[in-house]
């Protein structure tokens, strides 16, 4: 059995034999919803290379929520290799599974991207309205290093952030500016400054936009769901693991309690999988 949980940035692979789960590789992220047939296909080719004789694969990943997704991932699949049960979901149910197990729960993803699901301990019920990255994603790694690359051009922080900022960076403004723009994947190169926040984090104007962005994903997410307060809330993904502290003290502060955090879902979904042979 192969087990796939790719996300935009990385793409990550184990399998399960004889009972037994093998080490985590590492490829670059896969999205149905911004990436071309071929993009898809030359990724998948080098997953492959060692799998062709597996008999099961279960990918999840983003942008398959839809079935328009999943029928794009499947397409692409098995026009490269033959294996004869491939199941595609979506990535918020890669996090239910991993995290809830066969549990109910509101699972919640922060990553590059962000996402707020029900789940009945065994499908996403419902799937809670997200605007995307260009009006929304509110708590993601893109939110966070948007708003803290707005206030650097503004000229909001100390002179000594503002360099801590332009070293990270690597760029003048103007130069950095040109290419988020010019780059074929800005949503990527945007979201990559959230590590820029994690560095600077203990500043108060920093550690300010990470709070606020979790604030806002909780206003905007999280109580969509109008039982929220008794839901068990878990979250998934980079953002969530890297800045637990403050996400715990925004859960805390709105009556919520964290249930369960994971940076990356593919262990322990691999032990679903070896624990409820699906």
């Amino acid at each position: 059995m192969i087990i796939i949980e790719a996300g935009s940035t990385q793409t990550k692979v184990c399998t399960i034999k004889d009972q037994q789960i093998s080490t985590t590789q590492y490829f670059a992220g896969i999205s149905p919803t911004y990436m071309s047939d071929t993009e898809i296909e030359a990724i998948l080719k080098q997953i492959f290379v060692d799998h062709t004789s597996s008999q099961v694969l279960h990918y999840y990943g983003t942008g398959c929520f839809s079935q328009k997704g999943k029928d794009k991932l499947l397409k692409c699949i098995t026009s490269i290799v033959d294996i004869p049960q491939v199941f595609v979901y979506s990535d918020l149910l890669a996090a239910a599974r991993a995290l809830a197990q066969n549990q109910p729960a509101q699972i919640n993803i922060l990553g590059t991207g962000s996402a707020s699901c029900l789940y009945d301990g065994k499908e996403i019920t419902q799937v809670y309205f997200n605007s995307g990255y260009l009006f929304g994603d509110y708590g993601s790694g893109y939110h966070i290093g948007l708003t803290l690359l707005k206030a650097h051009f503004q000229n909001q922080f100390d002179p000594a952030t503002h360099i801590q900022i332009q070293e990270f960076a690597k760029l003048e403004n103007q130069e950095l500016i040109q290419s988020i723009y010019a780059s074929d994947q800005p949503k990527s190169v945007v979201a990559n400054f959230a590590k820029c926040a994690a560095q600077l984090k203990s500043k108060a104007q920093i550690n300010k936009i990470i709070e606020d962005s979790f604030y806002h994903f909780i206003q905007h997410q999280i109580k969509l769901n109008s039982a929220h307060v008794q839901t068990p809330q878990y979250f998934a993904g980079s953002i969530a693991h890297h800045f637990e502290d403050q996400l715990y003290k925004c859960l805390k502060d709105s009556n919520l309690s964290l249930a369960g955090i994971s940076a990356s879902p593919i262990e322990d979904l691999a032990q679903y999988h070896l624990t409820y042979s699906i």
